[in-house]
């Protein structure tokens, strides 16, 4: 992906991170968010949680949870592609 595109990612503490790695459930605060800005983008896919319409971001090896919902961000990412 060429370009620049800047989404809203819920944000999870290291300590929620390693709780989550051994298998404990963490409730997701899906008002915690901090804008973060995406130089290249593999994929992205919706995520459906406890009610949410989310979408996962993937990112070389990395994945991130956006609040914005799978056919707003699949538009941005469109628009930033075919941006010139």
């Amino acid at each position: 992906m060429i370009g620049i595109l800047e989404l809203p990612i819920i944000w999870t503490h290291d300590n929620e991170c390693q709780l989550q790695d051994l298998g404990i459930e963490v409730k997701t605060d899906y008002n915690n968010t901090r804008m973060m800005a995406f130089f290249n983008i593999n994929a992205v896919s919706p995520h459906h949680e406890n009610g949410h319409d989310l979408t996962m971001i993937h990112a070389n090896s990395d994945t991130f949870l956006t609040t914005m919902r799978y056919a707003d961000v699949k538009r941005l990412v469109y628009e930033v592609l075919n941006t010139k």
